[in-house]
């Protein structure tokens, strides 16, 4: 039996974070009172009036005004809470999932691939209270995807900005890039093969299509074998890699390529909100 996927939980590395009773009845308070009220009023200007010979009839007319009147009054207004009382409102969830990575243009495609990887990467090892060990397995697990993310990247750079293509690939994307590669060849050394790196960028290619912003960590759901696998390399690539929050080498100004910048700000709009092309 082909074993079944499964989430990689917080000890392997890539964890997820992932009365109106009472109101009808202060309702219908409101209601009664704002119409006692008006019942009141009218029979306080009745009997300041002319006497009438017909007493019945004003009773009759003062009582059935309000209620063609009463009832806008209260369905417009919300009673205020009391002092000390907090609101249960809740603002709305965040958007989930990584803008652009679904892009017509394959260059800006492959930059909210890149980019927003390595974002993920970048919030869980230093938001998610994760150790050397689970960090290791998260980056093996999104390893793939940044080596092919920064290929599709140098293969469709525009001619546009062709002078910047050697220094943004060795210099902002390098750094990122090689990494990724050093942990693909720890999960090569663990076993991996085509296939299971084929599946391994599926897995990614869900987080990035599903991540919550609003949470540090992911979710990775992987069959039990690959599972095994990443968790064998990723004990080797723990041993002789320098952690992530460590590398001196992480380190890019996207600044140092201006001409890139306003390119993907122009181009690829989506990115800004991965801090990609922006000024934020």
């Amino acid at each position: 039996m082909t074993p079944g996927p499964r989430p990689t939980d917080h000890r392997r590395g890539a964890a997820r974070r992932s009365g109106r009773g009472s109101e009808r009845s202060a309702r219908r308070a409101v209601v009664a009172g704002l119409a006692a009220i008006v019942v009141l009023a009218g029979c306080s200007s009745a009997a300041s009036g002319t006497t009438s010979t017909n007493a019945p009839a004003p009773t009759t007319v003062v009582v059935t005004e309000p209620v063609t009147t009463v009832a806008p009054a209260t369905t417009a207004t919300t009673p205020p809470l009391p002092v000390g009382a907090e609101s249960t409102a809740t603002a709305p969830p965040s958007p989930t999932g990584v803008p652009g990575i679904d892009a017509t243009d394959e260059f800006c495609a492959a930059w909210a691939r890149y980019g927003g990887t390595v974002q993920i990467v970048a919030v869980a090892v230093n938001f998610g209270e994760l150790d050397s060990m689970q960090s290791a397995t998260l980056e093996l697990e999104a390893a793939p995807t940044v080596v092919e993310a920064v290929a599709e990247i140098s293969a469709s750079w525009p001619a546009e900005i062709a002078d910047e293509r050697s220094v943004a690939l060795d210099r902002y994307l390098g750094p990122y890039g090689r990494r990724a590669e050093k942990a693909v060849e720890a999960l090569r050394g663990a076993g991996l093969d085509d296939a299971g790196e084929a599946t391994l960028q599926s897995a990614w290619a869900q987080v990035l299509a599903t991540r919550n912003p609003d949470e540090p960590t992911v979710d990775v759901q992987l069959p039990d074998d690959l599972a095994a696998k990443v968790d064998a390399g990723a004990t080797a690539f723990d041993t002789a890699v320098t952690p992530w929050g460590s590398d001196p080498s992480l380190s890019a100004d996207l600044n140092e390529i201006p001409r890139t910048k306003a390119y993907l700000a122009a181009h690829c709009p989506d990115l800004a909100s991965i801090g990609i092309g922006d000024d934020v």
